[in-house]
């Protein structure tokens, strides 16, 4: 997904890019002034370092790195993604030909980077970055330079590149700066996990560190994916899985203070950016709510099962198994889906706002927890010597649908109809919502119809989460 995003995208942002670079000519547009200093700059560069150098004599001018990196800025300011390009390759280019090692040429590399991803070159940025970060990997920008080219690698779908550069993010600051290398390694585990790699992503995460001292939001994302990781490796009761959702829902049971942190954290980025990470914040609660409440179901109501009847084939013992054994077991079982439909209801209460995906699912359990109950009482099995009296039979039938039919109706019929009303108000559809759609088109089907139109104008659920590239190009922050 992520190599076809970067390949939709990027010709519409380099077809922007190159609108936006026309040229300016009004004598007071700050970008026709800027592109003036660049060519200034970059003419004088040419006539009194390049030239010479080439021509083996002395520089005619000090300064030749400012002279090169002021022109590429200019060119940048102005909006001329290509000429600036070109400066700072031609910087770089005499700087390794004059044998200078100017720290300025080391700082064009980055801003190499930068510009080819502003016209969506995005592998060429990844690679300059890289460079970048390997000429100085002590500066500030060097994190910046390695992280980025990690999510643009795995934009691009070059996922060994990627865990090179993770790789090398963790050996250069895992110890000093363990939480942006506990941004790196979660960006690259997520990567995985998309990918159903689970052992990949759990490996990713396993060596790293700094989950106490990271911000709340990434310590409760990074708990929920070790939880799906360890679902995935153990099962659905993995012990280990319920301790990573368990620690989820506790740090997430403040919603004030989720949001007052993430505020604080995050107070330079724009609102929608904040929002994004409030959204994976709730979304990680609400499946840890739903996966406390599945706990509950497997073990309280899965757990109690119809008794088998062993007692005498004639009319009155039969019907009293229906109307007291049978009875009583319904009203226990009935009992247990009612504390349980509980625990799922929960998901309502978060706040802002519950995610949409956990509402289906609560939703969506709640109403095949009914549904398989009216099932499994129908399929009752009818004994064989049974089916040999029709009077015997028909008595068995009744009793047995007086039992059943006021949950179906009543119980099961009205939970279903729920999962679609939710799944339609928050505009959210997956394979759980289609489950309560077949249940009503085949138990009620006069009245339900398993179409296309039974749910209109519905988003799908999502196959995978969100691209490693924003829409406008630059690397999701993690």
């Amino acid at each position: 997904m992520a190599r076809e995003f970067v390949r939709l995208v990027a010709p519409a942002i380099l077809l922007a890019a190159v609108f936006a670079s026309g040229p300016a000519s009004a004598e007071d547009d700050p970008r026709a002034r800027r592109e003036k200093e660049g060519a200034a700059g970059l003419e004088r560069f040419r006539a009194e370092c390049q030239e010479p150098v080439a021509n083996g004599q002395p520089l005619r001018a000090s300064g030749c790195d400012a002279i090169a990196l002021d022109a590429a800025r200019a060119f940048r300011e102005a909006r001329l993604a290509a000429r600036a390009i070109g400066t700072y390759r031609s910087l770089i280019a005499f700087d390794t030909t004059a044998k200078l090692s100017s720290p300025l040429a080391i700082e064009a590399a980055f801003e190499l980077g930068e510009s080819y991803q502003s016209v969506a070159l995005y592998e060429q940025a990844a690679d300059w970055y890289e460079r970048y970060a390997t000429l100085r990997p002590t500066s500030a920008r060097a994190e910046t330079a390695l992280s980025d080219a990690m999510i643009l690698r795995l934009g691009l779908g070059q996922e060994e590149a990627a865990t090179r550069d993770a790789q090398t993010f963790a050996k250069l600051y895992g110890a000093t700066r363990p939480v942006p290398a506990l941004r790196v390694a979660f960006a690259l585990a997520s990567h995985h996990a998309d990918g159903e790699q689970w052992s990949k992503a759990r490996s990713v995460l396993a060596g790293a560190g700094g989950v106490e001292r990271a911000p709340l939001d990434l310590r409760i994302r990074v708990h929920a994916l070790l939880a799906k990781i360890h679902a995935r490796a153990a099962g659905a009761r993995s012990p280990l899985a319920a301790q990573e959702h368990a620690r989820v829902r506790a740090l997430g049971s403040d919603a004030r203070a989720v949001e007052e942190a993430i505020a604080k954290e995050y107070a330079d980025e724009e609102e929608g950016a904040r929002m994004r990470r409030l959204a994976h914040v709730l979304v990680a609660v609400g499946e840890a709510v739903v996966f406390a409440a599945d706990e509950r179901r497997l073990a309280e109501v899965e757990s109690v099962r119809l008794p088998a009847y062993d007692g005498p084939v004639d009319t009155a013992s039969v019907v009293r198994y229906v109307q007291t054994t049978m009875k009583e077991w319904s009203a226990k079982k009935m009992a247990a889906i009612a504390g349980v439909e509980a625990e799922y209801v929960k998901v309502f209460e978060i706040r802002p706002v519950p995610p949409p995906g956990s509402v289906v699912a609560a939703a969506s359990r709640v109403a095949m927890m009914w549904a398989d109950f009216a099932d499994a009482l129908g399929r009752a099995p009818t004994p064989p010597a049974w089916k040999k009296d029709p009077a015997l039979a028909r008595a068995y039938a009744r009793a047995l649908d007086a039992v059943v039919e006021p949950i179906r109706s009543q119980r099961a019929k009205p939970a279903a109809k729920k999962c679609i009303d939710l799944s339609v108000k928050y505009q959210y559809r997956d394979a759980r919502t289609h489950d309560c759609e077949r249940w009503l088109a085949r138990t009620f089907g006069a009245e339900f119809h398993l179409v296309d139109e039974m749910i209109p104008a519905l988003r799908p659920g999502p196959v995978s989460a969100a691209p490693p590239l924003a829409y406008d190009g630059t690397p999701r922050r993690f």
